[in-house]
């Protein structure tokens, strides 16, 4: 306790905020939506997104999203020619460890907000203008 206000133990700070960056990086692993992306047009992508993420036969929930999706075609196959030409490079969706540069720009830039000292100033700004004058 500084002062009469008390803060939170650095401890219990830091095992949360590994945890959230342990949730945050387990995201990049994670398939889009097969909703989103059968709204977007992407049937093959959504097709093997739904697979990814259900076990087993998927065929009512295709039926079901497909026919959700603005009265696509229940009964598309995966290797059908529509899907094919509408399916991102590779044959799979987008994902968060496809941009490592993006990843390698954005963590310096969190690197450097902390390092550089701004936290420090935030929380000091009464004394320091205090001490001013």
């Amino acid at each position: 306790e500084v002062e009469g206000e008390s803060f939170s133990n650095w401890r219990r700070l830091s095992f949360f905020g590994v945890a959230l960056s342990g949730g945050l990086a387990a995201m990049g692993w994670m398939p889009e939506s097969p909703k989103w992306l059968a709204q977007k047009g992407h049937c093959h992508a959504a097709q093997l997104a739904l697979r990814q993420l259900r076990a087993g036969d998927t065929t009512a929930e295709e039926a079901e999203l497909f026919g959700a999706s603005g009265g696509m075609k229940a009964t598309m196959s995966v290797d059908s020619a529509a899907s094919t030409a509408i399916a991102p490079a590779g044959g799979h969706s987008r994902r968060l460890v496809d941009y490592p540069m993006s990843l390698l720009i954005a963590g310096g830039l969190l690197a450097f907000q902390q390092l550089s000292g701004v936290n420090a100033i935030m929380m000091y700004t009464t004394d320091i203008c205090a001490q001013a004058g």
